[in-house]
Order: C-alpha cells, then structure tokens, then sequence
C-alpha cells in the first residue's frame, strides 16, 4: 500500500501528540513488527525514545517508526472524499449534542 518517498497524511491524532490529523509527511522507510503490523518511518518525524513499541505483541521496534494505519497516501480524491466524512461526523455528532 504504501512506498518509499509517497507522500502521506495522518488520519489519526499521535497518542503523545507527535503529529495531528491532516499533517503531512513523505515515507522514509517501511517495516513490519514481528505480528506483521506494517511500520513506517516517516522523514523529519523523530519518536523522543528513539523506539516504538508495539501495542500488538509488545515487541521494541528500534528507531522512529509508527503504524501505517495511522496514515493514508495522499491521493487527492480519495483524501477529499475522507476529509469530507469526517466533518460530515463531526457535524452530526455536534447535532446529536445541542438536542
């Protein structure tokens, strides 16, 4: 799904706060954890551990990779068309609150 030198988008906020939802990034390398889970290492985006720690089988990744599935390649369409759900949730979870 992903390559070297794509550039992506994070859909998901960072748990620590390393990156938000929409920021960009460009695909440094990729990896996977030894249960498979796909990793990237994304330029100038630097864990402060200088590790990763799997939430899945707990094994230590050594330098700054994060799970794949907290990023999306930038594909405009495809972007746009989630950009636009997520406000489309939020508005309604919004509404859902004022009644």
């Amino acid at each position: 799904m992903f390559k070297v030198n794509q550039e992506v988008v994070a859909i998901k906020n960072h748990s620590q706060g390393l990156f938000t939802k929409g920021q960009h990034f460009v695909v440094e390398s990729i990896s996977a954890c030894g249960c498979g889970m796909e990793l990237l290492k994304l330029f100038k985006l630097t864990a402060p551990s200088g590790s990763t720690r799997c939430n899945c089988c707990m094994g230590v990744i050594n330098d700054s990779y994060f799970y794949a599935k907290m990023f999306a390649p930038i594909d405009s369409v495809t972007f746009a068309d989630e950009l636009l759900r997520d406000i489309a949730i939020e508005i309604e979870e919004e509404q859902l609150i004022l009644k």
